[in-house]
């Protein structure tokens, strides 16, 4: 393989690897919330997002493998990681919606952001599907908390 592949292949690699961390992290902090709230609705929709996330991580691991990576890739949570969610123990409904939602928004842009570092085309259009879906995680918890939409003009 010329070099050049070799290199694009070590920084899409990376981007993947980075995707993925991030989504299981994400996922442990959407199952550490359905323990705040009582709310049905809202445990239904972590619940839901939470499974879209492993789905994502799954989708990226694939990815990842295709792009020479391991077949498989595992993250340990750490206490670090989830530091800011022991701040919503003691907040309410509305406080952990607004978390969530800025966790989406705040994935959304990272994978924006990758799409733009990477030349592969078929690895820039998917961490853009990727961002979108997660614009559409923060809409549908924005919705589920009486939230207005956001402007993304």
């Amino acid at each position: 393989m010329p070099e050049g592949n070799v290199l694009m292949y070590e920084q899409i690699r990376e981007v993947l690897e980075t995707g993925m961390t991030a989504e299981i992290i994400d996922r442990e902090i959407y199952n550490l919330a359905l323990g705040l709230t009582d709310d049905q609705e809202l445990c239904k929709l972590l619940t839901l997002l939470a499974a879209q996330e492993e789905k994502h991580r799954d989708l990226l691991a694939r990815k990842h493998h295709v792009y020479g990576g391991a077949a498989s890739f595992s993250y340990d949570v750490k206490a670090s990681d989830l530091a800011s969610v022991d701040d919503l123990v003691s907040r309410d409904l509305e406080a952990l919606i607004l978390y969530c939602v800025n966790l989406e928004t705040r994935r959304a842009r990272q994978y924006k952001a990758a799409a733009d570092k990477v030349s592969d085309t078929v690895v820039r259009q998917f961490l853009l599907f990727l961002s979108d879906e997660e614009l559409k995680h923060a809409d549908r918890l924005r919705e589920a908390g009486g939230l207005p939409a956001e402007d993304r003009q």
